[in-house]
């Protein structure tokens, strides 16, 4: 999934699928998985608005950036 999608009351805001945020088992700081170059790189991040459909990313990823929506293997 590209994080290609700002939101319109703040353009600095990406959208992903709720399925592209991970949690630790005993909680902590949310993270997502980001693509580069060598391979995948979990990136924590800083969430605006959570609900079933998608997850408004207030920080931790740039747009363009392609998300994995299943945990990969790292």
């Amino acid at each position: 999934m590209v994080t290609d999608v700002p939101c319109y009351e703040n353009p600095a805001i990406r959208r992903v699928p709720s399925e592209a945020i991970f949690h630790e088992p005993e909680g902590g700081q949310p993270f997502t998985y980001v693509q580069t170059p060598s391979g995948w790189e979990r990136r924590e991040v800083e969430l605006e608005l959570v609900n079933n459909i998608g997850v408004a990313v207030h920080s931790g990823l740039s747009r363009g950036e392609v998300v994995a929506v299943d945990e990969p293997l790292v």
